[in-house]
């Protein structure tokens, strides 16, 4: 059985949002996850997940159990065919990105931070910019879903709702463990930088967004 450790003071990374936790939780795989959730449900205690703390939103803070998946990361698998990437909940999007790379692929879109864990990223809706291009959730084939009592939840595209309802469900539906992303063929950006006096920005705000 894998033990709890006594809570501490936890913050996001901008120090807006805080809480201290009873308990705190570091499994190492889906198994020990799966334990800890179902004792922690058992017990009555609220469950939370904390990724790297980049939201500004209350949403990890509780006082029951704080889990960290830091230590659930890795590339499981790379299916060049198909261009998908099975990764575990807490792997870094940089670790993504350079293993996708190695195989010719690119994520479809991103955030322009990639330090965040991919299942936080996710489930928060992080986006990118472009308005042809949908948040990184969008990109979602397949999860798999810890359930309260410790079940593990399979969702794929043979349910479209319910992987729709879980791609940004922040948690609601369960804690995320594993995730299979829809990659594309590997691409390169073209950054463009100017300056423009504040009036003129005003009248074409919306173009870059456009043009995406």
């Amino acid at each position: 059985m894998s033990a709890f450790e006594k809570g501490g003071l936890w913050r996001n990374w901008v120090g807006n949002q805080s809480c201290v936790p009873l308990y705190k939780g570091a499994p190492a795989s889906e198994a020990e996850l799966a334990e800890m959730i179902a004792r922690a449900h058992a017990q009555g205690l609220n469950i939370r997940c904390a990724g790297s703390g980049h939201s500004f939103t209350p949403i990890v803070a509780t006082g029951g159990l704080l889990l960290t998946l830091a230590g659930m990361t890795g590339i499981r698998t790379i299916d060049t065919e198909r261009q998908r990437v099975t990764v575990s909940a807490g792997t870094r999007i940089s670790e993504v990105g350079r293993a996708l790379k190695a195989a010719g692929l690119s994520l479809v879109n991103q955030g322009d931070i990639d330090t965040q864990a991919v299942a936080g990223a996710l489930c928060t809706g992080t986006h990118g910019t472009g308005a042809r291009l949908s948040n990184m959730a969008s990109q979602i084939v397949a999860m798999r879903l810890v359930q309260p009592d410790g079940a593990i939840l399979t969702v794929d595209e043979r349910d479209m709702g319910m992987l729709h309802a879980s791609r940004v469900a922040v948690g609601t539906l369960g804690v995320i463990s594993e995730i299979t992303l829809q990659a594309m063929p590997a691409y390169n950006l073209h950054e463009r930088l100017w300056r423009d006096d504040f009036e003129t920005c005003m009248e074409r705000y919306d173009e870059p967004c456009l043009s995406g």
